[in-house]
């Protein structure tokens, strides 16, 4: 068998209120470099715990939400 697809990643994501770094990347499809990175910037919102990060469920919609366009105009 080969590499897992991108759906197949998907489906095996729990629907929850928080998620991993990881998990948020495949939900968002795009790299955990790239996601850490709009954390970083402020762009994503998280919730530490000790030394690890979350991403909340909301954070993911809202991101979604303002990174949105249609015909190269955002939301």
């Amino acid at each position: 068998m080969g590499r897992p697809s991108k759906e197949d990643k998907i489906k095996q994501v729990p629907r929850r209120l928080l998620y991993t770094p990881n998990e948020a990347a495949i939900l968002l499809c795009c790299g955990r470099p790239f996601l850490l990175d709009e954390i970083n910037k402020g762009k994503l919102g998280f919730v530490q715990r000790g030394q690890r990060r979350f991403v909340p469920a909301v954070a993911l919609e809202k991101y979604v939400e303002e990174h949105t366009q249609i015909g190269g105009k955002a939301l």
